[in-house]
């Protein structure tokens, strides 16, 4: 063997390796984005149906032509700034342009408009981000519905925004 073969064959291995490391690290760093994002796009959904409980007060108190209280105004207007800076710090989900239309375009002429955006939005990240956990709570909203339908229904559910208002 001649050196030129052993500093060839040397080399190779070192070029090899570099490739190698790179196309490691490329899929490395695109799976961490991908988990940056799930990760993200996991909140924004979360933020999103704790806005659509809250909106709901604006939406039923404009269908009887009621005021709603300052407190509602206050906490939808906070969730609406958490993800609005949610979706600064992750502009990579495919759900960024209908969450900032839901929090920042004028042009839905009711409470309700917006949403019903809200809850038709939910549905599709939910199917995405909690496809389990999204399906077994449409049943459970399926059969509440009975029951908030009874005369002197009182909320019993922690998780819900009915039971901390007491409505």
């Amino acid at each position: 063997m001649d050196i030129q073969s052993i500093a060839l064959g040397f080399l190779s291995g070192v070029l090899l390796a570099l490739i190698g490391g790179l196309i490691n690290h490329k899929i490395k760093t695109k799976s961490e984005e991908q988990k940056a994002i799930e990760k993200a796009e996991y909140e924004l959904f979360l933020k999103l149906n704790d806005l659509y409980q809250w909106y709901f007060w604006l939406a039923t108190n404009e269908l009887h032509k009621k005021e709603t209280d300052d407190e509602i105004i206050t906490t939808i207007h906070k969730i609406a700034v958490d993800i609005g800076q949610e979706l600064h710090k992750n502009e990579d989900s495919e759900f960024t342009e209908q969450l900032l239309r839901i929090l920042y375009d004028e042009s839905y002429e009711t409470y309700t408009q917006r949403w019903k955006e809200m809850s038709s939005l939910s549905e599709v990240m939910g199917k995405k981000v909690t496809p389990k956990h999204h399906k077994y709570l449409n049943q459970l909203n399926d059969s509440n519905l009975t029951y908030m339908a009874k005369s002197g229904f009182t909320p019993k559910a922690p998780g819900t925004s009915r039971f901390r208002l007491r409505v």
